[in-house]
């Protein structure tokens, strides 16, 4: 069948795909709704969705069942909260750049009152909120002012709490209620509506806000979390003063624009963050007797969050002292915060520096503090009515000149470790939010953890036993483990090679999350997404052993002898699911009466896709038991479609017949440990897809096998970085994955591998490149490259392969292209001992061991192209690069020489730097993108390769994007950038 012939869903001939429809106009594959949330009643649901001539541009939705299942409809329109980029604040930017958010616009979040009364929806530019009454089906905009962000609605409905001038405010929704007497005359928000908490006015100090690391690396987007009772707001009061400033140029089309950044390099200073809880007035003493508001400030007490003397394994130090003397007083981060169900606990997740150490405290408050508050710097007994435990606080009051620096803290005594983990051969993993989960009966709580086998598996613990009957208060005890209950116990290990160990105050129990079907293959959690508390039920997703990997739910129950695992999404390809929504941080509002009986059924949402069929989300409802006679999902457990997007429906199909829609996956072992398995996926084109013509300055010696048959040229597109896994059946089908099927259009092969270290796999297969970063992954892609070759004689041409990748594929891309190489009919990469012994040859005026111009070598990729990359890791943040670097040498950390977290040698040799002179321009051409105002990886990275690639005269390529951040976003930006790849591999491939 020739190229001419395919049909269309439409009926006529199948359209080629262009840059030009992948990066413009409506969506190709529909809008696949995001934000669902369940209503408080449990009678519709609620959804983001973009527009179908605006794909970025999103309104709300509802769908209520009540009266049988209606049709869809806008609940609030997306046009008055609208704002451009241009009306953001710098702030918002950059939080917008840290979320990935891209082009979103219209509304990008909302909120139910737990009463079901109403709506709120954030305005994009986070100064307006649209207040919507859902019973009498109207709203009204409300004024915050300007510079805000993060705004939220309380538990229970009563308030909205947002971030402006860098402090926290709270805005009393029961004054909203009563219309225009509590709104200002240009219809803002009047003054006695609003309550400022925090009061810093240095440049320095952010309240309720996350740190850079806490956004980009701990995927923590909040600084600030509300007590289920609305009596308290956690928050993080970030002091940044310590954190080196960078100042960038950030380049745009108009002109130059300074900008100051604090930027923590590895092995530098990182901010301080220190946990507080403010008291927030009940809507009832928000006005004085004489109707005044009343002028004093809120209570605010500090929770001691300094490392436990003789436990922490930062730096290798033993003491407290020692860690202080070396690191200073805030070397910690505090990644989580998460109230316990009721207001009287508060946990809060402390991590050491080296990430050896993981410990999940909890912190008492009732009958510690009152909720009568005290002025600004006020003393616990200058509060009316202070109990006694109140008075305790005076030991712990910080001394100051300034009265208005004085604070209240929490008696260490009442911050208790539960749990404790450590891995000081390498690192701990940092869970995900819900990971943790604190359950609604006030006892059970969930844990995920790698210690042990080092596949994430499930606990499940109950901490009643330190809680008094009757108060429900702590029962009282040392945090250091003095007293019994509450010292922490190690968990029994499960396997003889053990990973990590992990620590428990409480009795754990480990519940078998594998199922039956996957034979002995060990596999993690991937997310834990659910859990009955009433049938001891804990929903989970796993991704299937590979190295065709799917992902699935499963669910089993705790406290029973049965291990039995139940696997209830089937379809072959990528199955995310949510739960409805938390009220508070009680487990997620999911269950509904079964109609047909009297048990009980729970809800959820399935978005799925694969590589055939583009992004779909349904509602499913099942029983709320075990299902042992059935494996998954019947087609009567169906409730709705969301987005059905059947391609014959969508703007896709006509295309869809030229498109290729399905992989090879396969697998071969790593060339220096042949126990180790990697994993790859190839896309072929079509068969009549054209083969791209052999470019006259290529070193092909044939573009053709024995039988006379064309090869194609090869596209190795790579990430190859931690968290990543590539080679799944299921796409987010973005713009990116389109233009990686446009290459397959034009007549690439389109390969991939996941090297050593990146995600899916275990801890061991991703702390294999634990202080040496740059080394093992090369050898898994070079490895595979000979794989692929071999297996695929007749198809693809070794002389024409390219490697292209952003970010971590972006530094993955440089070391393939200047280190990589074919000698005969092997190939392999220069190691840093050979590319340093060169240097110094050259540096001494001799010839170089191995000349960069041997005829015996030529380099195994032909060209490259490399997307902001990291070129040193030096110039990367802390969190990230030293979980799997260390420190490089540096005054700072002297007290870590003799311990593993201590690794100049390995920033040395991770670097792509020390390889440049061993880039053959000749025979292999490069190509460097990046955008002269990303925040992430700084610009930086790629002057310091242009600055040596000049000094040893290297010839290259590069495009850097006025304005662009770290994402690329923008139509015309990626579309010049698809362009331009395309053009440069035409021309060298």
């Amino acid at each position: 069948m020739s190229a001419a012939t395919f049909t269309s869903f439409s009926g006529g001939a199948a359209k080629p795909l262009t840059i030009d429809r992948i990066c413009a106009g409506a969506s190709l594959v529909g809008t696949a709704p995001s934000g669902l949330k369940i209503s408080p009643d449990g009678g519709a649901i609620t959804y983001l969705q973009g527009r179908p001539d605006a794909k970025h541009f999103k309104d709300l939705w509802i769908r209520e069942f009540k009266s049988g299942t209606t049709e869809p409809r806008i609940l609030v329109n997306g046009d008055p909260l609208d704002a451009s980029e241009a009306d953001l604040s710098n702030e918002e930017k950059a939080r917008r750049e840290r979320m990935r958010v891209g082009d979103a616009r219209g509304i990008l979040d909302y909120f139910w009152s737990e009463d079901g009364k109403f709506v709120v929806c954030p305005a994009a530019d986070g100064c307006r909120i649209w207040l919507y009454n859902v019973k009498a089906e109207s709203g009204k905009m409300v004024a915050l002012g300007e510079g805000v962000t993060d705004t939220k609605l309380s538990p229970k409905g009563n308030f909205i709490c947002f971030i402006r001038n860098q402090n926290l405010f709270v805005y009393c929704l029961s004054a909203a209620e009563k219309g225009d007497q509590e709104t200002s005359s240009t219809g803002g928000a009047a003054s006695s509506s609003i309550k400022q908490l925090t009061f810093d006015t240095e440049a320095h100090v952010k309240n309720g806000m996350a740190e850079f690391v806490a956004q980009e690396e701990m995927h923590r987007m909040d600084g600030y979390w509300w007590s289920p009772d609305e009596k308290f707001i956690a928050f993080m009061r970030v002091d940044e003063s310590p954190v080196e400033l960078v100042q960038r140029n950030e380049i745009y089309a108009e002109g130059v624009r300074m900008t100051e950044q604090r930027y923590p390099y590895a092995g530098a200073r990182n901010a301080r963050v220190e946990l507080a809880v403010a008291f927030v007035p009940a809507p009832a003493q928000e006005e004085d007797a004489s109707g005044k508001v009343s002028s004093s400030s809120p209570r605010i007490v500090y929770i001691p969050t300094t490392p436990e003397t003789g436990s922490s394994v930062v730096l290798g130090c033993k003491t407290a002292e020692e860690i202080l003397a070396a690191t200073g007083d805030f070397d910690y981060y505090l990644p989580r915060v998460k109230w316990l169900c009721g207001s009287s606990l508060l946990s809060f997740q402390w991590q050491s520096r080296d990430q050896k150490v993981l410990e999940v405290r909890v912190v008492q408050l009732r009958g510690i503090i009152s909720a009568s508050p005290g002025g600004r710097g006020s003393s616990p007994q200058a509060a009316n009515g202070a109990s006694s435990s109140d008075r305790r606080l005076a030991d712990f009051l910080v001394k100051s000149t300034s009265p208005d620096l004085a604070r209240e803290y929490i008696p260490p005594s009442e911050v208790r470790t539960l749990l404790r983990e450590e891995n000081i051969d390498t690192y701990v993993n940092l869970g995900m939010d819900g990971e943790l989960a604190f359950c609604s009966d006030k006892k059970t709580f969930l844990w995920c953890s790698e210690a042990g086998t080092g596949f994430k598996g499930i606990y499940v613990g109950d901490y009643s036993e330190f809680l008094d009957e009757k108060t429900g208060s702590v029962i009282p005890g040392s945090r250091t483990g003095a007293a019994q209950n509450w010292e922490t116990k190690l968990v029994p290990k499960e396997s003889s090679s053990r990973i990590g160990s992990l620590f428990s105050a409480v009795s754990l129990q480990h519940v078998p999350h594998v199922p039956a079907s996957f034979g002995d293959k060990m596999v993690a959690v991937d997310s834990l997404d659910y859990f009955d508390v009433k049938n001891k039920c804990i929903y989970y997703s796993l991704r299937t052993p590979g190295p065709r990997v799917d992902k699935h739910l499963f669910r089993t129950t705790f406290g029973s002898d049965s291990n039995f695992v139940e696997q209830l999404t089937s379809k072959p390809g990528w199955h995310t699911t949510i739960f409805g929504e938390s009220k508070g941080n009680e487990e997620p509002s999911a269950e509904v009466e079964n109609e047909s009986s009297s048990s009980k059924a729970v809800l959820f949402f399935d978005h799925f896709s694969s590589l055939a069929q583009p992004p779909q989300c349904s509602l499913w409802e099942v029983p709320a038991t075990l299902n042992i006679s059935e494996t998954n999902l019947s087609p009567a457990s169906l409730k709705s479609w969301l987005a059905e997007n059947k391609v014959e429906d969508l703007a896709v199909s006509e295309y869809y017949a030229n498109l290729t829609t399905d992989a090879e996956f396969g697998s071969f072992p790593a060339v220096d440990d042949p126990s180790c398995e990697i994993f790859y996926r190839v896309f072929f084109p079509k068969a009549d897809a054209p083969v791209p013509p052999v470019v006259a300055s290529s070193n092909s010696s044939s573009s053709a096998n024995g039988g006379g048959k064309k090869l194609r040229p090869v596209v190795v597109f790579v990430y190859g970085g931690p968290h990543v896994q590539l080679c799944v059946t299921g796409t987010r089908w973005s713009d990116q994955h389109f233009f990686l099927l446009f290459l397959l259009q034009q007549g690439y092969v389109v390969f991939t591998v996941d090297n050593r270290g990146s995600a899916g796999r275990g801890h061991r297969f991703e702390n294999s490149v634990y202080r040496d970063m740059g080394n093992k992954e090369i050898a898994d892609q070079v490895r595979g490259v000979e794989v692929l070759c071999e297996r695929y004689p007749d198809v693809v041409d070794p002389a024409r392969v390219a490697v292209y990748g952003h970010s971590y594929g972006g530094y993955m891309t440089l070391h393939c292209t200047l280190r990589a190489y074919r000698e005969g009919k092997s190939a392999s990469y220069v190691s840093y001992n050979e590319a340093r012994k060169a240097e110094k040859d050259i540096e001494a005026g001799q010839t170089a061991t191995v000349a960069t111009s041997s005829s015996q070598r030529i380099p195994l990729f032909k060209c490259g192209v490399s997307g902001a990359p990291v070129t040193t890791w030096r110039l990367y943040d802390t969190h990230y690069t030293e979980r799997y670097m260390g420190v490089p040498k540096s005054d700072l950390f002297q007290a870590a020489g003799s311990t593993n977290f201590y690794n100049e040698a390995g920033y040395e040799s991770s670097s792509v730097l020390p390889f440049v002179s061993f880039y053959d321009d000749a025979k292999s051409h490069l190509f460097v993108y990046h955008g002269m105002a990303d925040d992430n990886v700084l610009f930086q990275n790629s002057t310091q390769l242009y600055d040596r690639m000049i000094k040893k005269a290297k010839v290259y390529r590069s495009i850097d994007y006025p304005g662009a951040k770290h994402s690329m976003n923008g139509e015309a930006c990626k579309r010049h950038l698809y362009k331009t790849i395309l053009n440069f591999l035409q021309q060298e491939l």
